[in-house]
């Protein structure tokens, strides 16, 4: 998908400017491409869109800082890398890790913040 890879590229600095409003606008428009229907189009690749765009979500790249919807998206994307596992899609444990990592720290801030008394936006 075009728009993803365009992303990362902006997301990482990949042969042009780091620029992440760019980054997170073409995660956004990877995610607008998606097929919503009861088919399986796309499912190959949700999780690798939705991972990015909760990561961006929860470092504030791109866009405002939003842990809640980092969650929203982290849990979209757990769900999407359980379809790669029984899919098998190539190199499946790499993104799995990530997006593991990603929920345990996104979790890991929601109770930080809880502990601390402060009360979430």
């Amino acid at each position: 998908m075009l728009p993803t890879r365009l992303g990362d590229a902006y997301y990482w600095g990949n042969f042009v400017q780091k620029q992440p409003l760019l980054a997170y606008r073409y995660y956004q428009q990877a995610e607008s491409q998606l097929a919503y229907d009861d088919s399986d189009n796309d499912n190959d690749i949700k999780a690798d869109i939705y991972y990015r765009l909760a990561l961006c979500l929860f470092n504030g790249i791109g866009t405002s800082r939003d842990i809640f919807a980092a969650l929203s998206y982290i849990n979209e994307a757990l769900t999407y890398s359980y379809y790669d596992r029984t899919h098998d899609k190539f190199n499946w444990q790499s993104l799995a890790k990530k997006i593991e990592d990603l929920r345990s720290a996104i979790v890991n801030e929601f109770d930080n913040e809880i502990a601390d008394g402060i009360q979430l936006d």
